[in-house]
């Protein structure tokens, strides 16, 4: 009747993820909310309950990419961009499969393509799955995740995988969004610093 716990700063905050028994799920929930329902029990702002479209944005505004949402088992690690890089392969590691290939785009600082941020010029939000161009019309990438930020005045900002050509922050994408191609510029993640 254990619980696995990990760290995890999914959001940019300090997280954690549990693993437990279906059965323990509630007793664990309820214990969470009542013990630390007040800041005097954790810091600067009590323990309380999200759901998925705050999570969501939160893990976008911190920049993080999410296997299964904006990525699979068809994309390497390099191609998830430094910042998941750091976070989740390991270079000091003994040996593991395909330990030989990550080193080696690693060392080489290349890849086809790879996860960047993007903030849209306008307001219009580009849906998941948005094929990205280039000033020649030509796909270069798509968009992976996208959310409308509090944190950000209400910007619509999200995640693509782009070409290689693109990934520099400042770059001009153009991506289909309520009805129009629009512009949006790469932008260098986590949209929000020290959240």
């Amino acid at each position: 009747r254990e619980v696995i716990t990990w760290r995890d700063d999914a959001c940019g905050v300090p997280g954690f993820n549990l693993i437990l028994d279906t059965e323990r799920v509630r007793e664990i929930w309820m214990r969470f909310i009542t013990e630390f329902s007040s800041s005097a029990d954790i810091g600067k702002r009590p323990l309380r309950p999200i759901g998925w479209a705050a999570f969501n944005a939160t893990r976008i505004e911190a920049g993080r990419a999410m296997f299964g949402i904006d990525f699979d088992d068809t994309v390497l690690p390099a191609e998830t961009g430094p910042l998941q890089m750091s976070r989740a392969v390991s270079f000091t590691k003994g040996c593991y499969p395909g330990q030989e290939i990550v080193a080696r785009m690693h060392a080489r600082s290349q890849s086809a393509r790879q996860i960047v941020g993007f903030r849209m010029d306008d307001d219009a939000l580009p849906i998941a799955g948005a094929q990205i161009l280039d000033e020649q019309s030509n796909v270069i990438g798509a968009v992976t995740s996208s959310t409308i930020s509090p944190v950000l005045s209400g910007a619509a900002i999200g995640l693509a995988i782009v070409k290689r050509s693109h990934v520099e922050a400042g770059k001009a994408l153009h991506i289909p969004a309520e009805g129009s191609i629009r512009t949006a510029k790469v932008v260098e993640l986590p949209f929000v610093k020290g959240a």
